[in-house]
């Protein structure tokens, strides 16, 4: 298993657990989950960011990991009201 998979399971299973602790855990207990959360957090972000293997693909080629969208140029946002509220 890699040691990004390892950092994302941990994390889940640790909210996991923290969740399920407010049915039965001490406050203290709750407490300290808490006060940790964001380090395991960070520790996730960097572990993944430092060892996950990228798809290769970029923004412009394959815009969703998960659906075959090809972006087509047409997607630029306009702020012009005219265009958005026409007849205002």
């Amino acid at each position: 298993m890699t040691r990004s998979k390892i950092a994302v399971i941990t994390v889940s299973l640790f909210v996991l657990i923290f969740q399920i602790g407010f049915y039965g855990f001490d406050e203290r207990v709750l407490y300290w989950m808490f006060a940790i959360s964001p380090f395991l957090v960070a520790w996730m972000m960097y572990t993944v960011l430092r060892f996950g293997k990228s798809s290769g693909n970029s923004f412009d080629d394959k815009f969703y990991e998960d659906h075959p969208y090809r972006r087509n140029g047409k997607e630029e946002l306009t702020t012009d009201s005219e265009e958005l509220f026409p007849g205002y």
